[in-house]
């Protein structure tokens, strides 16, 4: 359940949910015909790369090494994540949209030849994405009772891995026909709570269940109470879905618990995830700023946050960011912080800002264009509606805090996952490797 957080949130999860917003907003949600000459050779390598795992994904199946063909899936996605970011697509579609649709084109069938990868292993997830991209489902889900116990190769999946797809792996570019409208794009993967992956481990852990001791039943409690009333290991493994068609039962309460879990502030919150999610992080415009009346370092901001009236936050920057450079400046706001006074000015939220590793510069993190004051920022895979207000005594601010930096693209990310609105995502201008706050 781990690697569930760490390879198919952010790795899969991350790369299926960038790209098919990305056409979504660029492309109004149609697979662009790739161009002749422009992007092919980007393609190329990428197919090679691909190609060479795919080959070697179906000697592991055919030899029953499980582990190492889903290890070589994710390594395909690792790929693909890499290509999309390494191309720059979001700047090449603004100056040659005939390049970046070559590039498109090719993570759209990246995209068509992962969910077949992944089909034998979680086929709920297989189902979700192929509804997104509008392609057929190649199979019927099976009868729970006769689903299989452990992955493997089968004949309905045989039909997701046709030969026109394994040819397809050296040019994904052209697995996905021009001109087919895709459909709606929206988050394939819930991050599975910590406590949940104990409760779960104490309850369905055999032997360990003895060794853990009294502790064992309230950890199943917890795994209960935050969604994971599954029945056996099968229930267990679809929370990893996030309730996709195949999920049965697990996938359901799952769902409702983090939708009860995460309604804007309402309720108790206790069982929600502390990840990003808990943040409102919204794209603000600063209408004006000066100096803070009583400390030099200080500005004081009117900033817009898509609401009736402006906010007012102070900010530690004077030493940093000049202030004509302050006004009427898009910025990236933390919007759900108790407002706090600082040397007497009341602050209503917190701009966020990229400070480099070593030198210590500081730049403001800046929304794309394209997005407007109110717009939410949030990271793929991690669903949810932010608390109301952050309860200060719960710390979830700074636990969430050590995973906010700047990537070496200078893309701002949470775990390693873009911060974006659907206008693209949100970044510094120079400072890479640069934690955020």
């Amino acid at each position: 359940m781990a690697r569930t957080n760490s390879e198919l949130l952010k790795n899969l999860g991350n790369f299926v949910n960038r790209t098919l917003m990305f056409v979504a907003k660029f492309c109004d949600g149609v697979v662009p015909a790739p161009h002749p000459e422009k992007g092919q050779a980007e393609v190329a390598e990428l197919g090679a790369l691909v190609d060479a795992k795919v080959q070697d994904y179906l000697a592991a199946m055919e030899s029953r090494k499980l582990r190492e063909a889903i290890r070589l899936a994710m390594a395909a996605s690792t790929d693909a994540n890499k290509f999309f970011t390494d191309t720059a697509v979001f700047r090449v579609i603004k100056t040659d949209p005939e390049h970046a649709g070559t590039l498109v084109a090719a993570c759209l069938g990246m995209i068509r030849l992962l969910a077949a990868l992944v089909a034998p292993y979680v086929p709920s997830l297989t189902d979700k994405i192929l509804a997104q991209l509008a392609l057929p489902q190649a199979r019927a889900p099976a009868p729970r009772r006769t689903a299989p116990r452990r992955a493997g190769p089968r004949a309905c999946d045989a039909a997701l891995l046709s030969d026109e797809l394994l040819a397809g792996a050296k040019a994904p570019h052209t697995l996905i026909a021009p001109g087919h409208r895709l459909g709606a794009p929206a988050p394939l993967i819930a991050e599975i709570p910590d406590d949940v992956i104990e409760g779960l481990r104490q309850r369905y852990g055999g032997k360990q269940d003895a060794a853990a001791g009294p502790g064992a039943e309230p950890a199943a409690a917890s795994s209960s109470a935050a969604g994971g009333g599954a029945k056996g290991g099968k229930d267990a493994k679809a929370t990893v879905a996030g309730g996709g068609k195949g999920g049965g039962k697990g996938d359901a309460a799952a769902g409702a618990g983090a939708k009860k879990g995460g309604g804007g502030g309402g309720g108790d919150k206790k069982d929600a995830p502390v990840d990003i999610s808990r943040l409102d992080i919204r794209v603000g415009l600063i209408r004006k700023a000066w100096r803070h009346p009583d400390a030099d370092s200080l500005y004081v901001e009117e900033i817009d946050v898509g609401e009736d009236q402006p906010r007012q936050v102070v900010s530690g920057l004077v030493k940093h960011i000049p202030e004509d450079e302050m006004q009427g400046r898009p910025v990236v706001v933390l919007c759900n912080l108790k407002p706090a006074a600082m040397r007497g000015v009341t602050s209503q939220a917190m701009v966020l800002a990229a400070t480099h590793p070593e030198s210590g510069k500081v730049e403001l993190i800046q929304p794309p264009q394209g997005s407007k004051p109110g717009d939410r920022v949030t990271a793929a895979g991690y669903p949810g509606e932010p608390d109301e207000l952050l309860n200060p005594k719960k710390k979830i601010f700074e636990a969430v805090q050590p995973d906010l930096a700047t990537n070496a693209d200078r893309v701002a990310c949470y775990r390693g996952v873009p911060l974006a609105t659907a206008a693209g995502p949100c970044t510094a201008a120079s400072v890479a490797g640069g934690s955020i706050r």
